[in-house]
């Protein structure tokens, strides 16, 4: 899925080798509606992610996908921390 992703229940989809998309942007995503933020990335798993809050978004890195990152536009993690449970790993 690469560019700006907005979307209420839905899954997130990111693949390697299309790359993330110029550092995409999730508007809209929410626990409470089951959204899903998954990646088709060999070697991947919810260990190797950096998840950062920075005051107003949230930032999703990992050395798996060098120099691209993932934004969750005011989405707070201090108060709805992700887990392993908000991520697929196929």
């Amino acid at each position: 899925m690469g560019g700006n992703a907005v979307a209420a229940g839905d899954v997130f989809n990111f693949i390697l080798g299309d790359g993330l998309g110029n550092d995409p942007l999730i508007y809209d995503f929410d626990q409470i509606e089951d959204d899903l933020i998954e990646f088709q990335i060999k070697g991947l798993n919810f260990n190797k992610l950096d998840i950062d809050y920075n005051g107003t978004d949230t930032i999703i890195t990992s050395n798996t996908f060098t120099g691209e990152s993932i934004t969750l536009v005011e989405y707070d993690n201090d108060a709805n921390t992700l887990t392993v449970d908000d991520f697929a790993f196929v």
